[in-house]
């Protein structure tokens, strides 16, 4: 689960410096290509982050 943290923090912090959610979600998908699944999902199916998100 610190992984997906990790993921989640990464996400905040480049929200927090502006960047708009069209930009994270192309984040996530680079994610979901070099990654394995986080939590038991993949990144971009994970509850989390797709509520962080939203």
């Amino acid at each position: 689960m610190r992984k997906l943290g990790t993921v989640l923090e990464f996400l905040q912090d480049r929200f927090s410096a502006g960047l708009p959610h069209s930009i994270l979600k192309v984040y996530v998908v680079a994610i979901l290509a070099y990654h394995a699944p986080l939590g038991g999902s993949s990144v971009d199916r994970n509850t989390l982050v797709t509520g962080f998100l939203h």
